[in-house]
């Protein structure tokens, strides 16, 4: 006669309150006045409480701003039915300090003394949460990126053109006027590198030394060629103080207008002096002529 040995099941070897213990979901057990029967080492965590602490308090207590969960816990008690309440905030710890981001599931439970009771199952969402919202983060830079390189694209091309087409009319230009189609190329490629800049990788800016004369004279090409009629824009560099310009930014100056060098010629010789304009013993000077004077 045969004889069948039956090995005992693994789950045999443990508690069943030490495997509801490992859970990594939060497990709540609730009276029918929705107060804290049992909490597991997870539900602990997300509670900021003890089980010792929760026992026989309101859940509604250890959990705030959590109003439309008490209003479906209500109605899974009453009706029987299981409910579940996603991405639900809710304030955790002493005075609601944590803020964290909950999915609970209700199930009503029936004891043989005819009590009523509700399982809760709390899984914490702020993780996963904080990830969807990266994601989507990330999916809408990528729309901008592309959107950019779209509008660049279609920034480059009439660039393109205009320089060419300046290009074009500065060789049927006299020479004074070709310093506006100067301004046109030089915006151009201003506004390519720019777009450029945009469109590629991020690098640290390039620092470089310059000369301040040709910022000032580029922008008074641009005011002279934007101003109307009866309008005259003239440079004063009087009172200006000049320094020792670096070896670097010598010989970048921008070509003299026409004419201009023919003009310079004909002015008498002027003597440029740092500030201040007076010398600094001048007045001890005339002091000492109004002395002597008869």
């Amino acid at each position: 006669m045969a004889v069948e040995h039956f090995l005992p099941s693994a789950i045999a070897h443990f508690e069943p309150a030490d495997l509801i213990g490992a859970l990594t979901t939060g497990i709540v057990m609730l009276d029918s006045d929705l107060c804290v029967v049992y909490a597991n080492v997870a539900a602990q965590d997300l509670l900021a409480a003890s089980v010792n602490q929760a026992r026989g308090k309101p859940f509604l207590s250890l959990v705030l701003e959590a109003d439309s969960l008490g209003v479906l816990m209500r109605r899974s008690v009453e009706t029987g039915e299981t409910l579940s309440e996603r991405e639900l905030s809710v304030q955790t710890g002493p005075l609601g300090r944590e803020h964290r981001v909950v999915d609970v599931t209700m199930t009503p439970l029936d004891s043989e003394f005819d009590r009523k009771y509700l399982l809760l199952e709390i899984a914490d969402a702020t993780q996963r949460q904080r990830i969807t919202r990266e994601n989507e983060l990330i999916s809408r830079l990528d729309s901008s990126r592309q959107m950019v390189r779209q509008l660049a694209h279609e920034i480059k091309n009439p660039l393109g053109g205009l320089r060419g087409a300046a290009q074009l009319l500065e060789r049927e230009l006299h020479e004074h006027l070709r310093e506006y189609t100067g301004v046109i190329i030089s915006e151009a490629d201003r506004l390519t590198a720019l777009v450029d800049s945009m469109i590629g990788p991020a690098r640290a800016p390039q620092k470089a030394l310059i000369n301040v004369h040709e910022l000032c004279e580029h922008v008074y090409r641009l005011l002279r060629s934007e101003a109307r009629g009866g309008v005259l824009v003239e440079r004063d560099y009087r009172g200006a103080r000049l320094r020792p310009e670096p070896a670097e930014c010598r010989g970048r100056r921008e070509p003299d207008h026409p004419g201009a060098a023919e003009r310079r010629a004909q002015r008498p010789a002027r003597h440029w002096r740092t500030w201040p304009h007076r010398h600094p013993h001048a007045h001890r000077r005339e002091r000492e002529h109004r002395r002597h004077a008869p």
